[in-house]
């Protein structure tokens, strides 16, 4: 049984059955989760890098990679090459196991949270959205006066063979509140 997009009672069959899919492959299946951290302010010092990296990794498990600029700009006083921010991509059962973090401990702590907005369904295939806070999340509420600046946490849930309407429901069956 394939848990990437659907609960354990629900099977490939029912699916295929109920949406109407011609076959196994155009049930939507979850890829990747991609996790993307910047500061809060516009100018990046360098030497905030790896206190940005730490707190990456500390959220996601998993080693992060710092996103560096293509090119200049004199004007925002940014050079080619300077770090803006870090980027973490899950798969298969990490990807999981984030969206059932995120569900039970992050979403409920988040202050005035009324569910995620169907609005952010990307056609092609992705559900995008951001926690402002970083310091929802226990890891980084430990060392507050570490991590009191770090910016916003955009979040990307990305699909294979979907649709909007699989995707919604995929979300729906991975207990994402709307």
């Amino acid at each position: 049984m394939n848990r990437l997009t659907y609960n354990d009672n629900v099977s490939k069959e029912d699916l295929l059955t109920r949406y109407q899919y011609k076959n196994v492959y155009e049930i939507p299946k979850l890829d990747k989760i991609i996790i993307s951290l910047s500061l809060k302010q516009s100018r990046f010092d360098r030497k905030q890098l790896p206190k940005l990296l730490l707190a990456s990794t500390l959220i996601t498990g998993q080693k992060a990679k710092a996103i560096l600029t293509k090119r200049g700009d004199a004007s925002l006083g940014i050079r080619k090459n300077d770090p803006v921010g870090t980027k973490v991509t899950l798969r298969g059962d990490n990807a999981l196991n984030f969206i059932d973090f995120i569900n039970t401990l992050i979403l409920p702590r988040v202050k005035n949270f009324e569910g995620l907005d169907k609005k952010n369904i990307n056609i092609p295939k992705s559900f995008n959205f951001q926690i402002n806070n970083a310091l929802a999340f226990p890891q980084l509420e430990m060392a507050y006066e570490q991590f009191n600046n770090l910016g916003p946490i955009n979040i990307s849930i990305v699909f294979k063979n979907t649709n909007e309407e699989d995707i919604e429901t995929s979300l729906r069956n991975l207990n994402v509140p709307f």
